[in-house]
């Protein structure tokens, strides 16, 4: 079948930009809307419901991370192939990661499942927020399959330069949720009233939808093909090539699951109104600053076809681009959440203590706009580069060791309380940030 896949080796660089960079903007944001609907009725809950949501996030990360992580790293690969011309490489290799996934899906709910309680016990949580923390993250980890091969599925679609299918599926997806949340909550017609694990199984059901239509659409336009039997024969030279990428990937984003463990580590001694506070200003934040997102896709996959193609030039006008509109997205980012910050924050919680701790995080938000395109589509270059290990030096160094270093300064020796953690999430994002910008200029230079 012929495919339609966009050729980003050649044209406008600004007309790729935002042709990749829109849809997948738009549906990273309405998929993260679908998290903020979570959000939102479990606050409807509770704020011991909305407390589990925020304490969990860190290991629903271990998802995100394995998924996207390993899709990004099979993404730039495939991109490359695609780039240099070589069609059946890029098939094979979309095929070795189905087979990944398979593998990656059980360690996954295993592993998650083995760490659960011990990990929200260390967290010194209250025991109703405890016991609806680890009911809801039991079904999750179940379920972890959707996530994975939502992500590994799309991978190709991405590096054909095809973002619209994202757009179009997370739309979808947002729009069940939202029906299915209530619906499971309360028990809607012949469904069992099931509360706080109904925002679980709706999750998972609309994450399966995905992962269904994205296979389908990878198949339809002939990058994935079911027929070419050899392709799905186990080859560990491209499977361990597709690990090479992806883990390190994957492990700078389960360092981000890791950094927000440690951030709620030092947060939780402050109560359950804190821990609350910082999930839902972490969402608000979310959503303003997803355009970013869709630019570090744009990037991965410009950067990655270019590179393959051997155009260093085009790769790192690519990279300066995406740059640019980051940095105009940051500006605008900080005056929505300067002017509707406090009516965002409370569309979740009318708690007060809840709000004021959560509207100074926000604050600190928003001087740290700039940092996230720089860091983003730093990192998503280097992955197109084919250099994934820079990606894992930079995430283990922002998310965990700088953190735990920082965090500990301010808040157990000078004693600075809860704006030691504020200020010092200020600090070390914002020396990452330039220091990764720096840096990936220096490697563009030099090929």
């Amino acid at each position: 079948m012929e495919t339609k896949k966009r050729d980003l080796t050649q044209g406008d660089l600004k007309g790729h930009m935002k042709a990749l960079a829109l849809p997948a903007g738009l549906g990273l944001l309405i998929h993260t809307m679908y998290n903020v609907v979570d959000t939102w009725f479990a606050g409807r809950i509770s704020t011991d419901a909305l407390a589990a949501l925020s304490a969990t996030f860190p290991l629903f990360f271990i998802i995100i991370s394995a998924s996207y992580g390993m899709g990004s790293g099979a993404s730039a690969l495939i991109a490359n192939e695609i780039g240099a011309g070589n069609e059946h490489r890029a098939k094979h290799l979309s095929a070795q990661t189905f087979l990944v996934g398979i593998v990656l899906s059980v360690v996954v709910s295993l592993a998650g499942l083995w760490i659960l309680e011990p990990a929200l016990i260390e967290l010194g949580l209250q025991e109703e927020v405890l016991v609806l923390g680890i009911a809801y993250m039991q079904i999750v980890f179940a379920g972890s399959f959707a996530f994975i091969f939502s992500d590994l599925l799309n991978a190709p679609l991405m590096a054909s330069g095809d973002m619209k299918t994202l757009f179009y599926v997370t739309l979808f997806a947002f729009l069940v949720n939202l029906l299915l949340n209530p619906a499971f909550m309360f028990g809607w017609g012949p469904l069992p009233e099931m509360g706080f694990k109904g925002i679980a199984y709706s999750t998972i059901t609309c994450e399966c939808m995905a992962a269904l239509y994205f296979g389908y659409r990878a198949v339809k336009e002939g990058l994935l093909d079911f027929k070419i039997g050899s392709d799905f024969i186990p080859r560990w030279r491209s499977q361990l090539l597709i690990i090479k990428h992806g883990v390190p990937a994957a492990l700078n984003l389960a360092g981000t699951g890791v950094g927000i463990y440690i951030i709620l580590w030092f947060l939780s001694g402050f109560g359950k109104e804190v821990v609350a506070a910082y999930g839902i200003a972490m969402r608000v934040e979310q959503i303003v600053i997803l355009p970013v997102i869709g630019l570090e896709l744009a990037a991965l996959s410009m950067v990655g076809q270019n590179y393959g193609a051997g155009l260093h030039g085009r790769a790192y006008d690519s990279f300066k681009l995406c740059i640019k509109y980051g940095l105009y997205v940051a500006v605008a980012a900080s005056l929505l959440m300067l002017c509707f910050g406090k009516i965002m924050l409370g569309l979740f919680s009318s708690d007060v203590a809840v709000l004021a701790h959560a509207w100074d995080y926000l604050c600190i938000a928003i001087l740290l706009s700039f940092a996230y395109p720089l860091l983003f589509i730093t990192v998503y270059s280097m992955q197109g580069l084919k250099r994934p290990y820079y990606v894992l030096a930079i995430g283990l160094l922002r998310q965990v060791i700088l953190p735990i270093s920082v965090f500990y300064l301010l808040t157990r020796i000078l004693d600075w309380g809860i704006w030691g953690v504020w200020w010092g999430l200020f600090f070390f994002t914002a020396a990452s940030a330039i220091g990764s910008w720096i840096y990936v200029n220096r490697v563009f230079k030099k090929l």
